[in-house]
């Protein structure tokens, strides 16, 4: 740019004197404003009338949109006459049109108003944003069978429709809401995989979505207790380092570097958290057996000659027999039988007694542990130490190996132990034994062969590692996976690294030829050979490893190759941008354009001078294109990318947030950590009553949102006292006042204890002095209810009765008050479970007691009030 072409209000508006070589324009001429301050009194005018559109509105703010060309130029500007200290051209535009809207109409500005507007000044278009009337209360529920949210297509009753219609008669709003949803193709990360969140209606109960536990800043997962749908609109969220998208209400919260924050607040240039790792969909299920008993029964015979009766009939009590692909255990077994493929041990002691081992870091172990729990079988983790040895390579000379201390974990079922061997795994010495990938593996579906290959790799394969051969440190080494193998046996070891790379070869993950490393002379004078199995280092070739395989139950090498596959995202972002670059070079150099002329045209700081001339002068192809220089390496990245977060976390900034329009949108419930990931994106949810109980007392407290209302100045106790009139009989709303968005995240977020009346009845008859041997508190010990155990985590929580007083009412029933730890199974406590909470009324009375009804009589919610 080789002058400077501005009118006097722009020179007078940055405070420059105007330097050498430049030219004083008209202002209709000028490349900055484009002549728009002579048209403030036209696009005021049409701002006071946007607003008027907008009944009920008394303030306003007011933005600018210029043309790119205009921004650019205003940049060239400023950096041209060096200047450190300037306004935009928007800034001015912005208070002129806004000082113009106030002398000239009844609005005044508020930077919190009712209506943002947005003016394009060369259209002369004006878009809106009408500020949503928020109201705090709280609700009873005076009606059993009433859910919380609208459901969509369905005309049930719900505290949302109840509070909802008088509201919205009042206050002539386009709607109201209670929760924040995403779009129905939106990927929740479930445990195993991902999973279309509309694709959860009729099956949310049967899986575990992975959630985020701040406090502790780890990975945790949660059982899903609600899912629903409505109508809304929407506004899609694109990132800038990795382009990921997710389209959600403006209402739902985001996980930033400030908290969980709803996207209406959020805004292009912030921090957004995300899991880089997003596994295979959830696939469908066919309903064939995988294992009969007496398919069992012959894969075992030479291991376990005799199946005993007790073997077969927990089997069949645990419905693993016959076990059929739709069961979602199948996922547990596959990924148990990969990590007995390479750390684990499969033992036969003396022909009767069996073990299963698993060796490994104490965290590790304790996930392989979580899912023996999930399939009902109990195991335990020790100290192991391997002592220090010297032992003979290949051609003779002496080795030492130094003593290493890890952790075994080790389970004694001989149910297990048979299951896992009739499923393939291998029994005995896998350097001299023959190893095969279970066939039934082979011939399921991806999920199945992503969790075996990933927890084989996740104990054999190398830790992402920067490439020391390169100073930039911006690629990684080869990962490798081996294994040894005695000479005589050497055959099986090449045919099964060989179905391993034909596998991987499934989800894209290229391979190079098996190397043969000669290891070791062992004791009995065989030799061994280490088989290795080189992944291609191409960074394309690795994101297909860490993201469509990834890696289990070894948790420092999945977090650092999340990091390494977030930075090859960006990486592979970056050369798709620079191709995008190289391709519109050639086309603009084909078309007779100069040099100077290209690279003025990209305007981009992805390609300087330098670069562009070798790319039109040299015969480059477009594969052949790297990041720039300038491209931060992995370490300089890492410093910034993932401060304050962990466990595979990282931060991505928010490019652009775009109106999408009205669609059906989603939401679900996942109580132990409020949060989940969407899209990668780590999001907040909202907790609710349980559809079949009572909410008494003072109710449970709620924030609404009125969309569009068209009256703002309303007596909240008139709507207050309406709501209840139309409401009779489903629920009661108390407490109705103003309040601000920000107290929605609270509300989202709160946790409070609760008192319950429950009418009890017992099996025996009961005394009004057997009562007295309740205690006035209790601490209880609750494992995960019989009723759902085999579709969520089998974990044991720690809850506090706070309070339990008794009613004798006669000789079969009687009522319980207490006051309990919000996530207490009240049901659960009250008839033992079958001894999976302890201690319970059950076995406190020594008889059989259950739950007739419950009601909940008081939310203890007093510090919220104060914080009111």
């Amino acid at each position: 740019m080789a002058a400077v072409s501005l009118c006097k209000r722009c020179w007078k508006r940055n405070g420059i004197a105007k330097p050498a070589k430049t030219e004083v324009v008209k202002e209709q001429d000028c490349r900055l404003c484009l002549g728009s301050f002579l048209r403030i009194a036209d696009l005021g005018s049409k701002a006071v009338a946007a607003i008027d559109k907008s009944p009920g509105a008394e303030t306003f703010s007011v933005g600018t949109r210029l043309t790119k060309d205009s921004e650019r130029y205003e940049e060239d500007v400023w950096g041209i006459v060096d200047l450190t200290k300037a306004e935009s051209v928007k800034g001015e535009l912005n208070r002129e049109i806004g000082k113009w809207v106030e002398k000239n109409s009844k609005y005044k500005f508020n930077p919190d108003p009712h209506v943002r507007m947005t003016v394009d000044v060369m259209m002369g278009g004006v878009e809106t944003q009408v500020a949503s009337i928020y109201l705090y209360g709280r609700y009873r529920k005076l009606k059993r069978g009433v859910r919380q949210t609208k459901k969509e297509g369905s005309d049930e009753q719900s505290i949302e429709a109840a509070i909802e219609a008088p509201l919205l008669k009042i206050i002539k709003g386009q709607k109201a809401v209670l929760h924040g949803c995403v779009t129905g193709d939106t990927k929740i990360l479930l445990n195993e995989c991902a999973c279309n969140i509309e694709d959860l209606q009729n099956k949310y109960s049967e899986h575990e979505a992975l959630c985020y536990d701040e406090s502790k800043k780890h990975l945790d997962k949660s059982q899903i207790v609600d899912w629903f749908g409505l109508k809304s609109k929407a506004f899609k969220l694109r990132t800038r380092e990795t382009g990921r998208e997710i389209i959600a209400t403006t209402e739902h919260p985001f996980f930033t570097k400030g908290g969980m924050i709803p996207l209406a607040n959020i805004k292009a240039g912030n921090f957004v958290a995300v899991n880089p790792t997003i596994r295979e969909c959830l696939p469908q299920y066919s309903t064939k057996e995988i294992l009969t008993a007496d398919q069992l029964k012959k894969a075992v015979k030479q291991h376990v000659p005799v199946i005993g009766k007790g073997v077969l009939k927990e089997l069949d009590k645990k419905g693993l027999l016959p076990l059929k692909e739709n069961d979602t255990r199948v996922s547990i077994f596959s990924r148990l039988i990969g990590f007995l493929f390479g750390d684990g041990h499969v033992k036969v002691i003396r022909n009767r007694d069996v073990a299963l081992e698993f060796y490994g870091q104490m965290t590790d172990l304790r996930t392989i542990q979580m899912d023996l729990k999930r399939l009902g079988f109990y195991s335990r983790i020790s100290n192991h130490r391997s002592p220090g040895s010297e032992i003979l390579d290949y051609y003779g000379n002496v080795k030492t190996i130094k003593s290493t201390v890890s952790y075994r974990l080790s389970c004694y079922s001989k149910s297990l132990w048979v299951l896992l061997v009739a499923l393939g795994a291998p029994v005995g010495n896998k350097i001299k034994i023959n190893l095969f990938i279970p066939r039934w593996i082979l011939s399921s579906n991806r999920l199945v062969k992503q969790e075996f290959l990933s927890a084989l790799l996740g104990c054999e394969i190398d830790k992402p590692r920067l490439d020391k051969r390169q100073y930039n440190k911006k690629s990684f080494n080869t990962p490798r996976f081996s294994m040894n193998k005695i000479e005589r046996n050497l055959d099986n070891g090449l045919r099964f690294i060989q179905s391993i790379s034909d596998l991987l070869g499934e989800f894209d993950v290229c391979t190079l030829p098996i190397r043969k490393v000669p290891y070791s002379t062992r004791k009995d004078g065989e030799k061994t050979i280490k088989l290795v199995l080189d992944i291609s280092n191409e960074y394309l070739n690795l994101i297909n490893m860490w993201k469509n395989v990834g890696l289990r139950y070894c948790k420092d090498k999945e977090t650092h190759s999340a990091y390494a596959l977030e930075y090859l995202m960006l990486k592979r972002r970056v050369v798709e941008r620079r191709q995008s670059l190289f391709e519109k070079a050639k086309k603009s150099a084909k078309e007779g354009r100069r040099l100077s002329e290209i690279h003025s045209e990209l305007n981009s700081k992805l390609i300087s001078k330098k670069n562009l001339w070798l790319w039109l002068r040299r015969s480059i192809k477009k594969e052949n294109i790297k990041v720039p220089n300038g491209f931060p390496n992995f370490d300089v990245w890492m410093k910034t990318a993932v401060e304050g977060l962990s466990d595979g976390l990282v931060w991505e900034t928010v490019e652009s947030i775009e109106p999408i329009g009205k669609m059906k949108v989603y939401d679900i419930t996942v109580p132990a950590k409020n949060n989940f990931f969407a899209n990668g994106f780590l999001v907040s949810n909202s907790g609710r009553e349980d559809i079949d109980v009572i909410m008494a007392g003072k109710g449970r407290p709620f924030v609404i949102e009125i969309v569009r209302p068209q009256i703002r100045r309303f007596d909240a106790r008139k709507a207050q006292l309406a709501i209840n009139k139309s409401a009779k009989g489903v629920a009661a709303v108390e407490a109705l006042k103003f309040c601000d968005k920000n107290k929605v995240e609270v509300i989202k977020r709160a946790k409070f204890d609760k008192t319950y009346e429950a009418t009890v009845e017992v099996d025996k008859p009961i005394a009004k002095s057997d009562l007295q041997k309740l205690p006035n508190s209790v601490a209880l010990a609750q494992r995960t209810p019989l009723r759902v155990v085999n579709r969520r985590a089998d974990l044991i929580r720690k809850r506090i009765v706070k309070r339990l007083d008794s009613i004798w009412i006669d000789k079969t029933h009687f009522k319980l008050i207490m006051t309990t730890q919000s996530g207490t199974y009240i049901k659960e406590f009250i008839n033992g479970d079958e001894g999976r909470t302890q201690p319970s009324v059950s076995s406190m009375l020594n008889r059989k007691a259950k739950c007739a009804d419950l009601t909940v009589t008081a939310i203890h919610s007093e510090w919220l009030e104060d914080f009111w």
